[in-house]
């Protein structure tokens, strides 16, 4: 999970950043109610954040990974 605070709306936030802190506590500027009155709105789910999740930390590491390999294929 990213650690920096949402300062945009609720109805602004990207469907990670409304898993993110209405699901895995990350800072909002927002109250606790207007996100989840957005998550619900939107019609999100526990089962589709934990798959967004996984995927913005898989993707996350493959690129670390690509990287390393370049700058060893560099040398």
């Amino acid at each position: 999970m990213r650690s920096s605070t949402v300062k945009s709306s609720p109805q602004r936030m990207s469907n990670v950043e409304l898993c993110e802190t209405y699901l895995y506590g990350r800072k909002a500027k927002h109250s606790r109610f207007a996100i989840s009155s957005e998550y619900r709105r939107r019609g999100l789910s526990k089962n589709y954040c934990s798959k967004a999740n996984d995927e913005y930390y898989l993707a996350t590491m493959v690129k670390k990974l690509v990287k390393a390999e370049e700058k060893k294929s560099k040398k």
